[in-house]
């Protein structure tokens, strides 16, 4: 048979992922993100991974104020892959997008003065969006699991059907299907409040619980090719999640999550969903 240097085993393949998390302001999507092992936030300054923080993670975090740290950050990773860490986490893709799109109007001011920063001229929008994609297609490149968090909103497709999507911009939602189109897996995070049938005395009556949708249920959109998260996974944390895809024993993945998402994993590194439990809704 012939080869070619190109040619490999798919058991070859090194394995990681790349995960899409979105859901509201405040779900939890950081402190998700945060609850794995060995975990790089590229995250602007202050910004949520202070939740993330008081919830037990040991996360270290890259300071993000321009996009010019973005690049500073994302060319380290490529030339330092020996960095150590497991996850890198983009919080969020949302704010990302925007920080970019500040960079480009500024670069146009300088050569143009009489433009508006604010206001984005129809080619720069071109410039922003092929700049975007290409920018997520790089952090994926990395030889690490990236996880990205977004904001969501709300969309209405050509039937009139409303449903959820992670908020990034660009031709109504078309942006926002190419960016998931790049990923292992993305899911919505939502959170809901439910009596504590356990609850004793002195103990709150209601808990928080949370569940991530990796499938598209017409209303919420995601998808799942690692074949194990789909359609739920409920009060997972993400080492959880990464175990489940990659089992810590070795062993192989090809269970799927059962309706209620209520996945037992044998890792013992992490902590249940408790740091994801205890955020406030």
């Amino acid at each position: 048979m012939a080869t070619h240097p190109s040619i490999i085993s798919l058991e070859d393949e090194e394995d990681k992922v790349n995960l899409l998390v979105y859901g509201k302001s405040g779900v939890g999507k950081t402190v998700w993100a945060g609850s794995a092992n060995n975990v790089l936030f590229i995250a602007p300054e202050d910004d949520g991974t202070i939740s993330a923080k008081r919830r037990g993670s040991k996360a270290k975090k890259w300071k993000i104020k321009s996009w010019d740290d973005l690049m500073e950050a994302l060319e380290w990773l490529e030339d330092n892959e020996d960095h150590g860490y497991d996850v890198i986490c983009i919080d969020s893709i949302t704010h990302m997008q925007q920080i970019l799109l500040r960079h480009i109007l500024e670069l146009v001011v300088e050569e143009k003065p009489d433009r508006d920063l604010d206001i984005p001229a129809i080619q720069d929008h071109q410039k922003w969006q092929n700049m975007f994609k290409r920018f997520v297609l790089r952090f994926n490149a990395l030889p690490v699991n990236v996880v990205w968090t977004a904001l969501v909103r709300n969309e209405t497709d050509e039937e009139g059907s409303d449903f959820l999507t992670p908020d990034i911009q660009g031709k109504g939602y078309q942006m926002s299907q190419t960016i998931c189109s790049y990923m292992t897996s993305y899911g919505c995070l939502q959170a809901k409040r439910v009596k504590n049938k356990e609850a004793k005395e002195g103990e709150p009556e209601y808990r928080i619980v949370r569940g991530i949708t990796w499938e598209d249920t017409g209303v919420v959109q995601g998808k799942d090719r690692t074949g194990v998260l789909a359609p739920k996974t409920t009060d997972r944390s993400l080492q959880q999640v990464l175990d489940m895809i990659f089992p810590p024993d070795g062993g192989k993945t090809t269970a799927r999550a059962p309706r209620n998402g209520a996945v037992k994993t044998k890792s013992t590194r992490v902590s249940t969903s408790t740091a994801v439990e205890k955020v406030e809704a």
